[in-house]
């Protein structure tokens, strides 16, 4: 939003996958074959329990985010091996910037063929975490995506 307004371009906006994911998943349904990457332990698990109920995709796997991604570090390559292992469709890799996007970056040419989507704090939401608006950014609130209001 700040490099839009200081390139004073009108009417651009900000998406972000809080933003459209659902809509995609909606279409996807079981054919959607998820491995989840990052998050707090256990908030990973719940996040993708809740996208299974709520969109009948299919969690292929999951690891917390509190891993070492250095290249050829083992926890990478261990992760790798079971991303490889599970032959998901989408990976959400869900560390925050510039984490993740580094850690995607370094290890794209290992990855199975899939969508690969850099989700932010998409696991938080989409596990009930945090909701609302911060630091003047727009995020979406998830409310009712797990059976809550």
């Amino acid at each position: 939003q700040l490099a839009i307004r200081l390139l004073k371009r009108r009417g651009a906006h900000r998406t972000t996958p809080p933003e459209w994911i659902g809509n995609t998943l909606n279409v996807m349904g079981e054919r959607a074959s998820i491995f989840w990457v990052g998050g707090a332990p256990g908030v990973v698990e719940e996040a993708a329990k809740c996208f299974e109920a709520r969109f009948g995709v299919r969690t292929v796997g999951v690891q917390h985010g509190f891993f070492d991604i250095s290249p050829d570090s083992p926890d990478s390559e261990a992760l790798l091996a079971r991303i490889k292992a599970a032959a998901p469709n989408i990976v959400l890799v869900n560390m925050g910037m510039p984490r993740q996007e580094r850690w995607l970056y370094e290890n794209w040419p290992m990855l199975p063929p899939c969508v690969a989507i850099t989700g932010g704090a998409l696991v938080d939401h989409a596990a009930g975490v945090c909701t609302g608006r911060r630091a003047g950014l727009p995020i979406l609130a998830w409310n009712g995506w797990c059976g809550s209001s």
